[in-house]
C-alpha cells in the first residue's frame, strides 16, 4: 500500500495520515446492542440498553488526539523498549501516564443501578479490585460519593491511586477488612490466576444484606495471566464457554455467577476502550457489565 515508505518510522507516519484522511464513519450502536433472541430469559429481562454518551465521546476524542501526536507516540515507543527490560507493561503505563481506559460513565452506571433498584448507596463502603490508574474508579466515585478503597498490583499505579486520595489496601489482605456494601471487579476475572477463589473471597467480603458486586468481563472469555513479559494459563479455570457474546454471557451467569452465590439484577453491553497508538486511534473489546447481589450459595 505504501511501497515508497521504506523505513518503519515512515510507514507509521503514512499509516497515521491514511487513517486521518480515510477513517470510515462508524456506527457505535453495535457496541451496545445484543441479539435478544439468543439470551436466556433472565438476561433478556434484566438487560439495560446503553448508548454512546458525551463522556464516551470525550474519551474517544482524547484517544484520537493522543494517537495523532506523532512525537508523543515515538517517545512512548522508545521509552517502553527501554523500560520493558525491567518493568511490567502495567508499571510502564503507570510511569508514563499512558494506556488510559474507559468502561462506563457515571450516568451509565446510574442507569444500571436504577434498573436494579439499587438506591441509597451514597454512604456505602466501596472496594474497587484492580483499580489501575483510577480513571474508571473516578466515575464510580461520582455515583457513590463515598470513600472508596482500592487494590492494585502495579507499584506505579498504586502511587497514582494514592495521589488521587484513594485508600490502597494490600492486594493479598483486602478480604480481612470489614465487609463492603459494594465490590467492583472490572475486567480482572480473565486476568487473575485464581478466579474462583477470588469470587469466593468477594462473596465472603460483601455485606450480608444487599451486598452488591459490580462485575465487568470481556466476552467471549479468554483468560490469560500476565507475569512480566510472559502470558500463562490461570491455575483455576472458569467454565465460561461460548463463541459469541450472547452465548458467553448466558454461560457466565448460569455456570459461574449463580453457583458462586450471585443473583443478577441488571446488566448491559459496553465497549471497553483503551488509548491507541500510531496505528490505531483506540482499541475496543466487547464487555458485559453486570450488577449482582449476594445471595446464599
Amino acid at each position: 500500500m505504501f511501497g515508497f515508505g521504506r523505513s518503519p518510522l515512515t510507514r507509521q507516519l503514512l499509516t497515521q495520515l491514511h487513517r486521518n484522511l480515510h477513517e470510515p464513519r462508524f456506527d457505535a450502536s453495535v457496541w451496545y446492542t445484543c441479539k435478544m433472541s439468543r439470551l436466556d430469559r433472565d438476561l433478556s429481562r434484566t438487560f439495560v440498553q446503553c448508548n454512546l454518551d458525551a463522556a464516551t465521546s470525550e474519551f474517544l476524542e482524547y484517544s484520537r488526539k493522543t494517537a495523532d501526536s506523532f512525537c508523543l507516540q515515538i517517545f512512548y515507543r522508545i521509552a517502553m523498549i527501554v523500560l520493558s527490560l525491567f518493568m511490567s507493561l502495567t508499571d510502564m503505563n503507570g510511569l508514563l501516564g499512558r494506556g488510559a481506559t474507559f468502561l462506563f460513565s457515571s450516568s451509565q452506571l446510574r442507569m444500571l443501578m436504577n434498573a436494579a433498584g439499587v438506591t441509597n448507596m451514597v454512604h456505602s463502603t466501596v472496594l474497587d479490585i484492580g483499580a489501575g490508574d483510577g480513571t474508571i474508579t473516578d466515575e464510580m466515585k461520582e455515583v457513590f460519593c463515598s470513600s472508596i478503597s482500592v487494590t492494585e498490583k502495579s507499584r506505579t499505579m498504586r502511587q497514582t491511586l494514592r495521589r488521587k486520595g484513594y485508600t490502597v489496601l494490600d492486594v493479598d489482605q483486602w478480604h480481612a477488612a470489614e465487609p463492603f456494601d459494594v465490590i467492583s471487579l472490572l475486567n480482572v476475572l480473565d486476568r487473575c490466576d485464581k478466579p474462583m477463589s477470588l469470587l469466593q473471597d468477594i462473596h465472603n467480603s460483601l455485606a450480608q444484606t444487599g451486598g452488591i458486586l459490580l462485575l465487568a468481563v470481556v466476552l467471549p472469555f479468554d483468560p490469560i495471566v500476565l507475569k512480566g513479559p510472559w502470558k500463562i494459563a490461570p491455575t483455576e479455570k472458569l467454565k465460561v464457554k461460548g463463541s459469541t457474546f450472547e452465548s458467553s454471557v448466558n454461560r457466565l451467569v448460569s455456570d459461574v455467577l449463580n453457583p458462586h452465590g450471585f443473583k443478577l439484577l441488571s446488566w448491559t453491553r459496553l465497549p471497553y476502550l483503551s488509548e491507541g497508538d500510531l496505528f490505531e486511534a483506540y482499541f475496543v473489546l466487547d464487555c458485559a457489565l453486570l450488577m449482582l447481589q449476594k445471595c446464599e450459595q
